[in-house]
Formats: C-alpha cells, sequence, structure tokens
C-alpha cells in the first residue's frame, strides 16, 4: 500500500501568530471575489490587459484610495509612406507613448443588529454570513453601477443614436424600440469610432470569436424578442427544437453583432429597483389628489420611505452621482424632468399619474408641477407635451394621485418610457482596485461594538475606480449608448 503525508491542519490562531493580516486579506480577498458574481458585467464582459474584453480590469496594490491607476499605451501613426527609391531620411513615423490613468476611491458599506435579535432571530455564525453575502453583493451591484454611469455620463453626440434616426430625448414615441435595424447602426457607428469587437468566447480551435455587444435590459429586449424580422431569421436559420433561441430566450447574434438580455430584476428588500439602463422606483408614501407640489418618495412603502440614505432615485436624471472614486455628475437643479407613476391597485387602478421635478436628491424627488383637470397652484393641465384634455392620453386614463407601491418611470415630455443600450467594443471602459492600506489588501472587514456589547456591526471596505477609456486623441470611442423608448406595459400608446 502506498504512504501519503499527513495535511498539515492548522488552526486559524497558527495561522495569525505567523501573519497576524492573513485572516483579514483572505477575507477581503474572498469578498471582492464573490461581489463579482453579484455583477452583471464580471460575468462575461470584464478580463484584464489584452483580454479583448468589453471592461478592463487592471488592480494595483503599490497604490492606495486618492491615487491614480496607470495603464503605459503607445500610439502610432500613418503617413503616405515613400514610393520606390525616394528618400527616407525623416519621413519615419513616431511612437508616441500616452499614459491612460484613472483614479480610485474609498467605499464602505455596513449592516448592524441588535443582541436581542440577534439572540432570537439567527445564530450568531449566520448572522456573520447573512451580513457577508449581502456586503458582497451589494459592492458586486456598486461596481457595475459606477461603470455604467461612467459610460452614460461620458457619452456624447458623435457616440450617441436613437431608433429611427430621432435626434433627441423628446422626439422619441413609443414606436422608437431598439430593434435589428438599431443594432446595425450602431454598428456602423462603433467602426467609425475606431473601435474593435469585443472577444465574448473561444472557437473549437481555441481563437478568439469577436463581435460587438449590445446591453441592455428585458424592457428594451422585448422589442427585439418581438420583431417579426428576428423572429423569422432565428426560425429559419437556428436549430430547430428546444434548442432554437426563440425557446430558449436567449438573443441570437445579429448581423456579426451579440445581443445580451439583461433581466434586472426589482428588490424585495431596502435597495433601489432598476439599474444606470433603465430608472425605476416604487412610491413610497402615498401621493393624494390636491394642487401642492409635494414629495416623491421611494421605497415602496411608509417603513422603507423613512429611509434617508437609500439612493431611491439614483437612477433617475439630475441626481447627483458618487462613485466610489469621488463624484461623477453633481446634481442639477435646472432642467426639467418627468415621471409617469402607475396606479396598480385601488379606485385609479390602470390609471397613470404624471409630475414633473427638477430637484432629485437621490434619494427622493421634490415635484415641480403635476398635471390635474385644472390649473390651480401647483397644478397644470398641460404639462411637457401631455394633455389633460378628457382625462386620458394615449388610450390610458389619467389620475392626479398615486397609491403607496404604485410604480415609478422616467419618461419624456411626451410621457414616453425611455432607457439605454450600451454598444459595447473592446476596452470600452477600464476600472481597477487599489490597496487599502498601501499594504496586500484590497479589501477589509471592519467590525463596530458598542453599547456594553449591546450592538453589533460589519463592514467591507474597500479601494475602486472606473473609467471610460479614452481613445489617443481624448475622446472616448470604445462604446455607443442607444436611447430608445421602453415598451413597458400600462403606459400610454404615444405617435
Amino acid at each position: 500500500m502506498p504512504s501519503y503525508d499527513k495535511i498539515n491542519a492548522q488552526t486559524i490562531a497558527e495561522v495569525l501568530s505567523r501573519s497576524p493580516e492573513a485572516q483579514r486579506v483572505a477575507w477581503g480577498e474572498l469578498a471582492i471575489r464573490k461581489s463579482n458574481d453579484y455583477s452583471e458585467l464580471y460575468k462575461y464582459l470584464v478580463g484584464p490587459l489584452g483580454s479583448g474584453k468589453a471592461f478592463i480590469e487592471h488592480s494595483d496594490l503599490r497604490i492606495s484610495a486618492g491615487n491614480r491607476v496607470v495603464l503605459p499605451l503607445v500610439g502610432g501613426a500613418r503617413g503616405g509612406g515613400v514610393q520606390g527609391s525616394g528618400d527616407r531620411i525623416g519621413k519615419e513615423k513616431k511612437l508616441v507613448p500616452k499614459d491612460f490613468d484613472f483614479k480610485i476611491g474609498r467605499w464602505w458599506d455596513g449592516f448592524a443588529i441588535n443582541s436581542v435579535a440577534l439572540n432570537e432571530t439567527v445564530i450568531g455564525s449566520k448572522w456573520d454570513r447573512a451580513a457577508s453575502q449581502f456586503l458582497q453583493r451589494n459592492l458586486g451591484i456598486k461596481k457595475t453601477d459606477d461603470m455604467l454611469m461612467e459610460l452614460l455620463l461620458r457619452s456624447n453626440a458623435r457616440n450617441t443614436l436613437r431608433p429611427n434616426n430621432k435626434g433627441t430625448r423628446d422626439a422619441l414615441r413609443t414606436a422608437d424600440v431598439f430593434g435589428t435595424s438599431t443594432v446595425n447602426r450602431g454598428q456602423a457607428v462603433l467602426t467609425s469610432l475606431g473601435a474593435k469587437p469585443v472577444a465574448i468566447a473561444k472557437s473549437s480551435a481555441g481563437a478568439d470569436i469577436r463581435m460587438f455587444t449590445f446591453l441592455g435590459t428585458q424592457f428594451a429586449m422585448e422589442s427585439i424578442k418581438n420583431s417579426s424580422s428576428y423572429l423569422e431569421a432565428a426560425y429559419n436559420a437556428e436549430v430547430r427544437g428546444m434548442q432554437n433561441s426563440i425557446f430558449t430566450g436567449d438573443i441570437s447574434p445579429w448581423n456579426g453583432n451579440a445581443i445580451y438580455s439583461w433581466s434586472v430584476e426589482d428588490p424585495e428588500d431596502l435597495a433601489p429597483a432598476g439599474c444606470p439602463l433603465v430608472a425605476r422606483a416604487y412610491v413610497g408614501n402615498a401621493i393624494a389628489s390636491g394642487t401642492s407640489a409635494v414629495d416623491i418618495k421611494g421605497g415602496g412603502g411608509v417603513s422603507n420611505a423613512a429611509d434617508t440614505d437609500v439612493q431611491f432615485f439614483g437612477y433617475f436624471s439630475n441626481s447627483p452621482v458618487v462613485g466610489c472614486e469621488g463624484q461623477k455628475r453633481a446634481a442639477d437643479t435646472a432642467t426639467e424632468r418627468y415621471v409617469a407613476i402607475l396606479n396598480h391597485s385601488g379606485v385609479n387602478a390602470g390609471k397613470v399619474m404624471y409630475a414633473s421635478y427638477k430637484v432629485n436628491s437621490g434619494n427622493k424627488i421634490t415635484m415641480f408641477k403635476r398635471l390635474g383637470a385644472s390649473v390651480s397652484g401647483d397644478q397644470v393641465t398641460t404639462l411637457g407635451n401631455i394633455t389633460w384634455g378628457s382625462a386620458s392620453y394615449g388610450g390610458v386614463a389619467l389620475a392626479d394621485s398615486a397609491h403607496e407601491g404604485a410604480l415609478i418611470v422616467e419618461v419624456n415630455s411626451f410621457g414616453v418610457p425611455f432607457g439605454y443600450v450600451l454598444a459595447l467594443g473592446e476596452m470600452a471602459g477600464v476600472m481597477g482596485h487599489g490597496s487599502i492600506d498601501g499594504k496586500s489588501a484590497i479589501a477589509k472587514r471592519t467590525e463596530e461594538h458598542r453599547n456594553h456589547d449591546m450592538d453589533h456591526a460589519i463592514g467591507l471596505e474597500t479601494t475602486f475606480g472606473s473609467r471610460a477609456f479614452e481613445r489617443l486623441d481624448g475622446q472616448v470611442g470604445g462604446y455607443a449608448v442607444v436611447e430608445c423608448a421602453l415598451p413597458i406595459p400600462g403606459f400610454p400608446t404615444v405617435a
């Protein structure tokens, strides 16, 4: 019989006796890896420099919060060259070194519990695991939000397009949804910007399969799944049977472009709904009929609405956007924006309330005007391009109130819900971690025990930063933004 060496089992105390930081470092490393499981980007679209992915992760443990991670790049040039025996001296083109950098900053999140609740509801170890899991989830979502908001905020006229060649957000109508023609146009825009396709998979021979990748929520992708041109192509070109994308729910590539539908779930706990690509919220405190402007609170109920920390409206326009590395967008208090509120129950079930706002703290919206049957106080009969008229609009009845839990979406001045699809090329964005304290940890656990050991809290701290990748000429060119109407059930059809 062969003999094997006995496993050298070690206790935590023995490990810590040699390296006091080992447990803290291991907890932080595990938290970062697990957080990526909750990020839609990290599942398929993130890789190291040179991987060909849409987002490049480049961490540098030599730097701490407030500093910059630097990516060394080299740019070339293209001239006319020299034909035949012409003079070649002085015709050489120079390679231009360029450092692309992005700032990182500290981010912390935590959960607390009272000893009485701890003893009566969950065993201590289960509480620790539950808190760690939620911290990992929140970090994964935060990293995704930061990167997506960065791309949206850095977009410009050169890399923004809308279905049917609509020039502005207010020009969108219900029919201006994301479709196969928009994919074709998005591909043309990316190509004109010099973007390179994303490495999305490996062939059987091991070569990269490269395609531009369109990332959108299920709300934006519903229209393409119902497109007659897409359904016909999927039916005739794909395999028959249950593996066909019509049955699996996947979206097959179109014209050499990958299309990925992100199923965004509205939370059941105390958290914002939606994501940077679609702004959604649920009414916290019921909005009564009246002529005065009131605060619109989120959370879906009175209890949640009382929380002043959760950014229920952080994905809506005008809110301040603060990333891990610092402020990405200052609050806009001048531009008038619009929301539609769909009542699901009560006397106004199926009816839609319209309101506008300028001030959005992220936690709540301060109503500016409301649509109603008469002009009085802050109530108007025409809001933006929506008129009360016969108390219906686009085939849907109107309301001047909203119940607790009603759905809130952002709309343009014609009352059309809108959102975004990102057309991604290689290196559309760059993100990464630095060290917490100049040592080896990119994340660490924090604890707080006070009130004579009655109150306990666990926190997760990390350093992270994100930035849209810039070409050598300083322009963002690795992605395009499609702003489109969203076919959300219950809202008016606007022609």
